[in-house]
């Protein structure tokens, strides 16, 4: 759990972090408990253990989080549950790419 790690495989996924403010979140006691990643209003992605389970876990948790850096960037903080459940819809939906990307299938 190191943020050069962070930052290669998000570089090889095709996800800019540039600019991005990365946090990563040790504490043992949420491994297995289901949250991989957050992003806070401000656009700070926040990466906790269990998005380091495995390459695959990480790259999506990573670019995930980084579509929703993009759409605070553009919207602004979600306004509504309503919004909050669409973004989480189009992220879960990039993920496929960027693991693709990373697997060297959309290069």
């Amino acid at each position: 759990m190191q943020k050069r790690v962070v930052n290669q495989v998000a570089r090889d996924a095709g996800v800019g972090l540039d600019g991005v403010s990365v946090k990563i979140n040790r504490d043992s006691d949420l491994i297995g408990r289901g949250p991989f990643g957050h992003t806070s209003p401000d656009g700070t992605i926040t990466l906790y253990p269990d998005a380091f389970g495995s390459v695959e876990d990480l790259v999506r948790t990573i670019g995930h989080e980084r579509m929703h850096v993009m759409q605070i960037g553009v919207y602004g903080p979600a306004s509504s549950l309503e919004q909050e459940g669409a973004w989480e819809r189009v992220a879960y939906g990039s993920e496929d790419q960027f693991w693709n990307f990373f697997n060297g299938r959309l290069r």
